[in-house]
């Protein structure tokens, strides 16, 4: 499984080479998963309820990581031992990864500091 972050879906959603083309194979073949902090991400950038009501439908059709109160008590603690916040990563995306860790799913990312973190086995690598 694939776990797109924010970084992927914008890019997709601007209908941007070769995001557009490897996401949509991904997404055709059941191979993506999500958080809800990915889409509320998404969602707070929409310019238009057009914008808001296509990401909620994406959302609405795909197989979600549970949160919990604890996802984020082990985002934090995480975060605290990788000093993440001093490198420029938020909370949201140290939730990405514990969520991304609890299913065993590779994350796919353009944040080359959300990046730094991953082991080369948790990372996906889009092939064009």
């Amino acid at each position: 499984m694939i776990l797109a972050d924010t970084s992927v879906w914008i890019e997709y959603l601007r209908e941007k080479s070769p995001y557009k083309q490897i996401l949509r194979h991904h997404l055709e073949q059941g191979n993506i998963i999500t958080t809800a902090a990915i889409f509320g991400e998404l969602l707070q950038g929409a310019s238009s309820q057009k914008d808001a009501d296509r990401i909620l439908s994406y959302f609405n059709a795909l197989p979600q990581i549970e949160s919990d109160a604890a996802l984020w008590i082990e985002a934090g603690l995480l975060s605290y031992s990788k000093k993440a916040r001093s490198r420029g990563i938020g909370l949201v995306d140290m939730a990405i990864v514990c969520s991304a860790r609890r299913r065993g799913a590779r994350i796919w990312s353009r944040d080359k500091a959300l990046l730094t973190l991953l082991t080369k086995e948790e990372k996906y690598h889009a092939k064009n």
